[in-house]
């Protein structure tokens, strides 16, 4: 499914928008797109226009054989996520943007670094995650030239759909399986296995916005129906793809701007991740009123932010936390949201404050509050 949302249609919601605030003051800390490209990297027949590209592993246990037809079908999913992430970041007012991805033009085939296995499937089981990493980053240490960033996302060969995997983002790698049920030329059929196709793109998605930096997060509860929104991806988006909009919040976006492999200029070595993440919030202020909770502050850093993003999380339910972006200039932050936008309505919850690094570090931190009877008890 092609997202419903248009930049014209979000733009004039936004400025009806009821809920977190997430319009980020015109200033020097505004988000700046860039809109050169500064690199260009070949790797035998394969391509890119930008200077850091996801690395895609194919990876195969000693007694499974490569699925059928394998490089064309991820090529097909890993392009249509590439175009669903571009939608996104343009919808959202960051331009034209996407993750880098090596393809060769005239096949329209991906780059598809295959990793053998030490193993059998039944010791790569959904815990596993841990030992894959360290088999594929062995692979990169002996094939340094083929690693093109630091995100990975890895395909798992497996024997029958049902096969325990990992299925998950640890750090900047994510881990996804792959048999040829999965065919991204089923995804408009209204078939069984045109529903298979949308379940796996869904968790596709999900999981390949671990690796890309994201966490959980939620849409307002009043945007589920409202035009030019519906579900996050990063909540139970992986669901609803395909049969209703599923968009990226703009706090996702917000991140993705700063993201290695989103970069269409390529930095110094060790620029990116590395640096002074220092993020301190000198005075914060809190009041509910209304139905909402108001949220202020001072702050400084130890190097340039983008952006700060503010999550209202309710205990041990991420997937439910509200995002938004704050309003900010160099020294102040303010955010609001209102409670009947949650999706829980008593209980404990936390405030997560989260600066945005140019270089694509976060840091953040978090205050607790509580629910009870419609009434909001900060503690902090």
């Amino acid at each position: 499914m092609k997202t419903k949302t248009l930049k014209i249609v979000l733009f004039n919601l936004l400025l009806l928008f009821v809920s977190c605030q997430e319009d980020i003051m015109e200033n020097e800390m505004a988000p700046k797109t860039e809109s050169q490209n500064s690199a260009k990297v070949t790797i035998g027949a394969y391509q890119s226009p930008l200077p850091y590209n996801l690395n895609v592993v194919y990876f195969i246990p000693t007694d499974v054989p490569a699925r059928p037809d394998y490089e064309r079908r991820l090529s097909e999913f890993l392009l249509a996520s590439q175009e669903y992430y571009r939608q996104n970041m343009y919808n959202w007012g960051y331009g034209n943007r996407t993750f880098g991805l090596l393809k060769n033009p005239t096949t329209n085939r991906v780059k598809i670094n295959i990793v053998y296995g030490k193993y059998p499937i039944s010791s790569y089981n959904y815990s596993s995650g841990g030992q894959i990493q360290s088999e594929v980053n062995a692979w990169f240490a002996a094939h340094p030239a083929d690693k093109t960033s630091d995100h990975t996302i890895v395909f798992t060969a497996t024997p029958s759909k049902g096969t325990e995997i990992p299925y998950y983002g640890l750090g900047r790698t994510c881990f996804v399986g792959d048999h040829e049920i999965n065919d991204y030329q089923y995804f408009n059929q209204n078939t069984t296995q045109g529903t298979q196709t949308k379940a796996y793109m869904g968790g596709l998605l999900h999981e390949l916005g671990h690796a890309l930096g994201l966490p959980h997060d939620a849409l307002p509860k009043s945007q589920q129906n409202l035009a030019g929104y519906g579900t996050s991806l990063m909540s139970w988006g992986n669901q609803t793809y395909g049969y209703s909009s599923t968009i990226l919040t703009k706090s996702s976006t917000a991140i993705l701007n700063n993201s290695q492999v989103f970069s269409t200029i390529l930095k110094p070595a060790g620029y990116f991740y590395n640096g002074n993440g220092t993020f301190n919030i000198t005075s914060i202020n809190k009041s509910f009123s209304n139905n909402k909770i108001n949220v202020s502050g001072t702050y400084n850093v130890g190097s340039p932010i983008t952006a700060i993003n503010v999550y209202f999380i309710p205990k041990d339910a991420y997937y439910h936390a509200i995002s938004g972006v704050a309003n900010i200039n160099s020294t102040n932050f303010y955010s609001y949201v209102d409670i009947s936008d949650f999706y829980f309505t008593s209980g404990q919850f936390s405030v997560v404050v989260q600066a945005q690094f140019a270089n694509g570090l976060s840091n953040w931190k978090t205050y607790p509050f509580t629910i009870t009877n419609g009434v909001v008890t900060f503690n902090f």
